[in-house]
């Protein structure tokens, strides 16, 4: 693309990924060839906050190419609104054409893109159709889990341009997260943390880089860097929009020796079934001990039969009560739940639903533990700590919780909950 402007073309190109996967080091990148052939880049950062005011980064590209910002996006007296508006656009417009002709390539760096306010998105969304033929390079960086339609209208308009691209940044393969986790512990990783540390940050540089931090002994045992837990929360305050605290699952995720493979978070605005039970809005998070591409075909011959299939007596948890009648569809199959017996009432119009720990079956074996729990119940900031009742034997070899904790972090604003306590247990 660098060839193409330096040849006289417009060219834009948009970095999407998750926080810490390297969008904004790719820019730096592009910011450095720009410089290497003597071109000229500027750099605007939109900003994470509600209260910044419109046109910041359109600000700090004009103040970057030296133009009277003021001046600029003052607009003219005496015409329609939209008529004053376009004459400011066609202002920008003209100082960066200006700037192109003084350079070999003008590269404009538009990083965090899903922060820009509207009005600057307006009139980004207006160069893409009207400057063309200058030597512009527009490097824009975008968290994609935190879009706004103005900012999808943007990347749309962009895509549909001749030349341009978008690049999904891909996480780093297992001797690239080796090499940057010696790097930063100055210590090599032997064959098998590297493989353990891949599987836990799925490939994130930023991830990477954390838990490279930690001493060896901590690294091992799963614990979750501050850096990763404020990622992790972003991700889950972006599943649900109305929920204004964030709730933070604190489990190592894809982490083979904890006995957990992933952890999925549900929101239930409406509950789900047996609504006698359930109907109240609540969240379900699942720690999973399978793996998440498990095929589970509701069209196989069997599947009925595999999913009434209990897990054997040894495998429950002492006090609890397995029973298909309370299964249920989740994530595309049917699974059985085993409830802790003093939960249970009788009569089901009796059971009042705040939080519940279950655990879930298919096939005649547990894949899950399932903490529930009602927003309502949330909203009171409970401080919740329980012991997790554990079976006389085991199905899978690996480490189990001993407890379960639900918990307000008043400084952080956050929601934590927790499997913790981990213990080996072997399987019998």
């Amino acid at each position: 693309m660098l060839d193409e402007v330096r040849s006289g073309a417009t060219r834009r190109v948009v970095l999407t990924g998750p926080a810490g996967i390297g969008k904004t080091r790719l820019a730096e990148e592009c910011d450095a060839r720009t410089a290497a052939i003597g071109g000229n880049t500027v750099w605007a950062r939109c900003l994470e906050d509600d209260g910044a005011p419109a046109w910041w980064p359109i600000r700090r590209i004009l103040r970057e190419l030296g133009a009277d910002v003021d001046t600029t996006l003052i607009p003219p007296t005496g015409v329609e609104s939209d008529e004053a508006r376009f004459a400011v656009y066609e202002r920008i417009l003209g100082v960066v054409e200006t700037a192109a002709t003084q350079t070999p390539v003008l590269t404009i760096v538009l990083d965090d893109i899903q922060w820009a306010d509207p009005t600057s998105l307006r009139c980004l969304l207006y160069l893409v159709g009207a400057l063309h033929k200058r030597g512009v390079w527009f490097v824009c960086t975008l968290r994609d889990s935190e879009t706004t339609p103005g900012v999808r209208r943007f990347v749309d308009a962009v895509l549909h341009g001749e030349g341009n691209r978008h690049i999904d940044v891909p996480a780093l393969a297992e001797p690239e997260v080796a090499a940057l986790a010696g790097h930063v512990s100055g210590a090599p990783l032997d064959a098998d943390e590297a493989r353990l540390l891949a599987e836990r940050t799925g490939g994130n540089p930023l991830f990477v880089s954390e838990y490279a931090r930690l001493p060896r002994d901590e690294r091992l045992d799963g614990g979750i860097p501050m850096a990763v837990r404020s990622v992790l929360a972003r991700r889950l305050a972006a599943m649900e929009p109305a929920v204004l605290q964030v709730l933070r699952v604190a489990a190592v995720a894809g982490a083979p020796d904890t006995g957990f493979d992933h952890v999925m978070l549900d929101w239930n605005p409406n509950g789900h079934d047996p609504e006698i039970l359930y109907g109240a809005p609540h969240f379900d998070m699942h720690f999973y001990t399978t793996d998440a591409d498990r095929e589970v075909d509701p069209a196989a011959p069997d599947f009925a039969e595999r999913a009434a299939r209990l897990p054997e007596p040894e495998y429950v948890p002492q006090g609890y009560i397995p029973t298909t009648r309370t299964a249920r569809r989740e994530h595309g199959a049917v699974h059985g739940h085993a409830l802790d017996g003093r939960r249970r009432r009788r009569d089901p119009r009796s059971f009042e639903f705040t939080e519940v720990l279950l655990n879930g079956s298919w096939d005649g074996e547990f894949i899950f533990i399932e903490p529930m729990m009602t927003r309502e119940w949330l909203a009171t900031k409970p401080s919740l700590q329980e012991v997790v009742k554990q079976p006389s034997s085991y199905q899978r070899t690996g480490y189990y919780p001993t407890v379960y904790t639900v918990d307000f972090d008043e400084q952080a604003g956050e929601y934590v909950v927790a499997l913790s306590g981990l213990t080996m247990r072997e399987a019998s």
